[in-house]
């Protein structure tokens, strides 16, 4: 039978999605995809929409971790503590996503009032299949990532996916061998989806890495060290950027730090929580006085005039692995050069609030270098000023 007319029978009759047996990525699919075009036509109330959707989430998601582990030897019985606790912080970063589908599905609920069931059908589907798509290949980027993180001195090989065309990142990486830990120390992993290593961000990426008998490519970590910092692949590049431990981090040119905070050994923070300071990942961003906490962001004026007003958010499908700003404002100024920017962002947050406006502080180091914040997003009303920088 045409699957598109499979697809068709299935969304006329919801409840056959159900039915079908696959624990796989398309069963994934499967279940996100009935879910919203249930929520959407009515048929379930938006409480129990996210209970579904995070079910679905949690139960295939841990499906994905367990056969990556398993694929290099580890048994569920055999994880440890921190093992479960990286899966659950997987797993809330992808649920921190669902109220923001549930609002936009409510609004094309209602701007398609008036239109015929085919053509609002049709709609719902032009605004969302890809979108689910996206949000299902995080079984298999889920896998890949376990293997990575399981495999110890595995070896792994990068294998290209079925696309016609590939980004210039993965094509690069096509072949290489290299030990598990070595992929995830470098950070790179097939399929991540909004990922600051891959050309192609990872979005319809179906590449893979494929436990191998090969034996490992020479200078295996230098080559994959390399291509994560776009030394390879032509003029799409995070100029400054590299990848240390798993990390996307920022060295700077002048050895400097750039920090926006008091970094001479001065400070009094003694006002400062235990909390609210762990909840930063580094005193560099803190004001002398510890009664601020200052990061910045590079961007385009264009962009900057969007934040005034809605404030800065990580890219749609990513998450907390996202880095949005830094506490150097040498560092936000070179990033945005790197995407032709012509801005930066200076935030100034009230100690006292920012682990309620802060997400995730965990400040990535190398050296003598503070880097950016991980997976940072932040309200308007903490913009202190927007500096425009030369292109």
């Amino acid at each position: 039978m045409n699957k598109s007319i499979l697809l068709s029978i299935c969304d006329a009759i919801p409840v056959l999605w159900h039915l079908v047996a696959i624990k796989t990525l398309e069963m994934f699919d499967r279940q996100l995809w009935s879910y919203s075009l249930e929520f959407f036509r009515g048929e379930i109330s938006d409480s129990e929409f996210e209970q579904s959707f995070i079910d679905a989430i949690e139960n295939q998601l841990t499906r994905a971790w367990n056969e990556g582990a398993d694929e290099v030897g580890v048994a569920i019985e055999d994880m440890t503590e921190d093992d479960i606790a990286i899966l659950d912080g997987l797993i809330n970063d992808e649920v921190g996503y669902l109220t923001g589908l549930g609002v936009d599905i409510i609004d094309i609920k209602e701007s398609t009032v008036g239109m015929s069931k085919n053509e609002a059908l049709d709609e719902f589907r032009s605004r969302f299949r890809d979108r689910i798509d996206i949000w299902a290949s995080k079984y298999d980027e889920m896998v890949n990532r376990a293997k990575i993180h399981f495999g110890g001195k595995t070896r792994l090989v990068w294998t290209l996916g079925a696309t016609e065309e590939h980004c210039n990142t993965c094509s690069a990486l096509n072949g290489i061998v290299a030990y598990a830990y070595e992929w995830e120390q470098s950070g790179i992993t097939p399929g991540e989806s909004g990922s600051a290593v891959l050309e192609c961000r990872g979005f319809h990426c179906d590449c893979s890495l494929s436990e191998t008998d090969e034996r490992r490519s020479p200078n295996a970590f230098e080559r994959l060290l390399d291509i994560a910092t776009s030394g390879n692949v032509g003029e799409k590049r995070l100029k400054g950027w590299v990848t240390i431990d798993g990390n996307h981090v920022f060295i700077g040119e002048t050895g400097g730090d750039g920090s926006g905070g008091d970094n001479n050994g001065n400070k009094d923070l003694s006002g400062v929580s235990d909390k609210t300071r762990a909840w930063a990942g580094s005193d560099d961003g803190f004001s002398s006085d510890g009664s601020h906490y200052t990061v910045y962001h590079g961007t385009t004026e264009e962009n900057a005039e969007s934040i005034q007003k809605e404030g800065l958010k990580p890219p749609e499908m990513t998450g907390a692995s996202w880095f949005m700003t830094t506490t150097s404002f040498e560092e936000a100024g070179i990033f945005a050069g790197g995407y032709s920017g012509d801005a930066v962002i200076e935030f100034r947050i009230p100690t006292g609030e920012l682990v309620n406006s802060l997400w995730k502080g965990s400040v990535v180091s190398a050296g003598d270098t503070q880097h950016a914040i991980r997976g940072s997003a932040l309200d308007p009303k903490y913009i202190y000023d927007i500096h425009k920088i030369g292109k």
